[in-house]
């Protein structure tokens, strides 16, 4: 194992940077991944979420920055890093700036939301490395404001992400101006991804030259995070994560819902009953999100229920707990999700609501994740998922044996009565409460999920 930086062959200017944020040995991936990038070599790289993959790209990039001369006079960025959010792109930003900027290089971000005419008067002076989402990009492309052609690195960050969201013609085109000055066939590309699907791989044959490859725990969630999932009807998902959160004594939790408008309403929920809690999801302006990132992480506000918009790659240090509403539809989503507590080798716990309608999303989880999960049903819905159950064994050929129609119509009316009675009873010494587990523990019930040591980000 190396324990310096400096082993890599990064300079000692670097090293010394490095040492001052904090980060006094490499991660397994920076190890690996540090000299391949100093070497030239096009990169596909595959690594879960708070592996240290930032670290693995931007110092190499930043070392040959400084020790090649590509830096130029004019405003040609030399490196270009595309991140899918706006929110990746700030914390990008944040952590290259920390080493970028004591060495004297300069770092844009190009994210929407911002003033458009305040990033092209930025542009207008020598950048070195341009952060950007794609679409704001090629808005200042559209524009001439920005000149790709001495591009000598190009980042995708994060890739699978930016498929998901249907950039891929968006990066075809971004890709066609860097590099065009006749540097392209010096111009190191890099790709960065979670997972390794067939359009990853499929990307992968489009914009690398003979690439190194290396896989660190692809589609493995992580071992410090503690894994509980339980089988709650879905109208009473917002009484049960109250109480989880209260019986639990659950400080910074980031909540997970699947949709705006799931979120919107949980958040108003919360707030009646004297939560200290925001929402975070794409219909909020880019000066609010930032408002709400920058408040959670100060512990102004004690919960923050986001859209996935925030699943991916989100900074926040010491966060005990992750909270999903419901599963999200692709597994490799779940993985993401977790992956925001459990990091820097601290411990975490995550917890899963599972419906009435989602036993197909649990089962597909099953198979990503090659493991059984436990699911615990409380106690006080006991009775309704029996009665789901049978509705389901009676369905008629046709119909979803996953969910009966009118079990979910009767659900979707629970009446306020029963939902005071289940309050009481998992209010009271059932067997569920007292099985509920302290998220401070490093125990688990749940051992038949077991997963991959998880490593911190840069």
């Amino acid at each position: 194992m190396i324990n310096d930086f400096s082993a890599l062959g990064l300079s000692e200017a670097i090293t010394k940077v490095v040492r001052t944020n904090g980060w006094e040995s490499p991660t397994p991936i920076q190890s690996q991944v540090i000299p391949l990038i100093l070497g030239g070599h096009d990169l596909l790289a595959i690594a879960q979420t708070g592996s240290g993959k930032t670290g693995a790209f931007a110092l190499p990039i930043i070392e040959r920055l400084l020790t090649e001369s590509l830096r130029g006079a004019d405003a040609k960025p030399i490196a270009l890093i595309l991140s899918p959010t706006r929110e990746l792109a700030q914390q990008l930003t944040q952590a290259i700036q920390s080493v970028a900027s004591p060495l004297g290089l300069s770092v844009a971000t190009l994210i929407g939301g911002v003033s458009i005419a305040l990033q092209a008067k930025a542009l207008s002076k020598p950048i070195d490395i341009v952060i950007a989402t794609p679409g704001r990009l090629l808005d200042h492309l559209r524009r001439r404001q920005i000149e790709l052609s001495g591009v000598r690195f190009l980042v995708l960050d994060e890739a699978d992400r930016m498929l998901d969201m249907g950039f891929l013609p968006d990066i075809q085109c971004i890709d066609k101006h860097c590099g065009s000055d006749g540097s392209r066939k010096k111009r190191q590309t890099l790709l960065l991804s979670a997972t390794l699907s067939d359009e990853i791989r499929n990307v992968a044959r489009q914009f690398l030259f003979n690439p190194q490859m290396v896989r660190m725990n692809a589609n493995r969630a992580a071992v410090s995070v503690n894994q509980r999932f339980y089988r709650v009807p879905k109208s009473a998902k917002p009484l049960f994560v109250r109480d989880l959160i209260v019986d639990g004594q659950l400080r910074q939790v980031l909540i997970f819902v699947r949709e705006r408008r799931q979120a919107d309403a949980l958040f108003k929920d919360l707030k009646a009953d004297g939560f200290r809690v925001d929402v975070l999801h794409g219909e909020r302006t880019q000066a609010a999100r930032t408002n709400v990132l920058k408040r959670f992480k100060q512990h102004e506000i004690d919960l923050m229920v986001a859209t996935d918009v925030a699943a991916r790659g989100l900074d926040i240090s010491e966060l005990p707990a992750v909270i999903n509403f419901d599963l999200p539809p692709n597994s490799e989503d779940y993985v993401h999700r977790i992956g925001r507590t459990g990091r820097a080798g601290k411990d975490g716990v995550a917890y899963t609501l599972i419906d009435e309608t989602q036993g197909y999303r649990l089962q597909a989880l099953e198979r990503f994740l090659k493991q059984a999960i436990n699911v615990e049903v409380p106690t006080a819905y006991e009775a309704f998922f029996k009665h789901h159950e049978n509705q389901s064994a009676q369905a008629k050929p046709g119909e979803s044996k996953l969910v009966s129609k009118s079990t979910s119509e009767k659900e979707k009316s629970m009446p306020t009565q029963r939902h005071r009675a289940q309050k009481q009873a998992m209010r009271g010494k059932s067997e569920t409460r007292s099985r509920r587990p302290d998220p401070r523990s490093k125990q688990t019930q749940n051992e038949s999920v077991q997963f991959d040591y998880v490593l911190p980000d840069f």
